[in-house]
């Protein structure tokens, strides 16, 4: 990707260090970034913002990330949306990519993680679903209901119960689901399925 055709990165964040910090990260890899202290801040400006990958925590004063994603939703912006949050759970993961969110990142976060991230978002608009159906198709019985799960809000041990088998077996199912679907991250392999309508809701 040239510098020229780059997405502006908006980076929603209460925190100021956390906006400065990522703002300088991202200016290091010449990603152009422009920071808002609040949900509402960048609504207010929306309008005059190009398409770019927005990466808002979840949790602020005021409105949170799961909220904009629904705002984004009302205002027909496809904006792909990466949260960013310090307490990462499965539940938060489906929750955040049920809501359209294309990938979720952990605080404190590394440079590797974030630029991941963003790669996730430029992927994100370019896999077609049709690639994912095939992927699913090879699984097998036992694995696609592991992915049901797990899409579902699942954790392993809730896993394990529901299909008689033990939690290590279910790490095992989900370590060769990641490998078969070509999913780096657990919110990956979520947002995938969900966009390609084939999760269970």
């Amino acid at each position: 990707m040239t510098q020229h055709n780059r997405p502006t990165i908006y980076v929603i964040d209460d925190e100021a260090e956390i906006c400065r910090s990522t703002s300088l990260l991202l200016s290091a890899e010449e990603l152009p970034a422009k920071c808002f202290s609040s949900a509402e801040q960048f609504l207010a400006e929306i309008d005059e913002l190009a398409r770019g990958i927005i990466l808002s925590d979840v949790r602020m004063g005021g409105m949170t990330g799961i909220e904009l994603i629904e705002r984004l939703r009302q205002a027909r912006r496809t904006d792909p949306v990466i949260i960013i949050t310090a307490h990462a759970d499965v539940e938060l993961a489906v929750q955040a990519l049920k809501a359209g969110a294309v990938d979720l990142v952990e605080k404190p976060f590394s440079s590797e993680a974030i630029l991941k991230a963003i790669d996730e978002a430029l992927e994100a608009m370019r896999d077609p679903t049709g690639e994912v159906h095939e992927k699913v198709a090879q699984l097998s019985h036992r694995e696609r209901e592991v992915l049901d799960l797990i899409v579902y809000g699942k954790t392993n041990k809730e896993v394990a119960i529901a299909l008689d088998i033990s939690p290590r077996t279910v790490e095992i199912y989900r370590a060769k689901l990641m490998n078969k679907m070509r999913a780096d991250t657990l919110p990956a392999l979520v947002r995938m399925t969900i966009e390609a309508g084939i999760a269970a809701h």
